[in-house]
């Protein structure tokens, strides 16, 4: 029988201290939304002028999937979606309708997904 202590897992000492900041969520988020631009760069660069040249009323994420795969491919990390999207609304590339609809395909378990609309003409000249 092996005599060596085991640490405690539970235990909050001072390399623990970035657990309980109310801001860890948010910055280890952040970084894995930079982590995940840095690394489809080219991809996202090139999804973002399908969504500007693209012509909708209204569009959800999951619609504008299926032009960017035919026009270019999957990207390499499905989280790049998440990542394309949230920067397409940062350029004013796409507005929030503060709408919702459940997503169609059976892999994503019919989450919540936004309604978008292109930027009325006064919107995208703010930007």
């Amino acid at each position: 029988m092996n005599n060596t202590k085991q640490g405690d897992l539970f235990q909050r000492g001072n390399d623990c201290q970035w657990l309980v900041s109310s801001n860890a969520g948010r910055m280890l988020r952040d970084e894995g939304i930079r982590r995940v631009i840095e690394n489809s760069e080219t991809w996202q660069d090139r999804a973002l002028r399908i969504i500007q040249a693209a012509q909708f009323d209204q569009v959800t994420g999951e619609e504008l999937r299926e032009p960017i795969v035919l026009a270019i491919g999957e990207p390499h990390h499905p989280n790049a979606w998440g990542a394309l999207i949230n920067t397409a609304v940062k350029r004013g590339l796409i507005v929030k309708t503060g709408q919702y609809t459940q997503m169609r395909r059976a892999s994503a378990h019919a989450r919540v997904n936004a309604i978008y609309r292109k930027p009325t003409r006064q919107e995208a000249g703010n930007n």
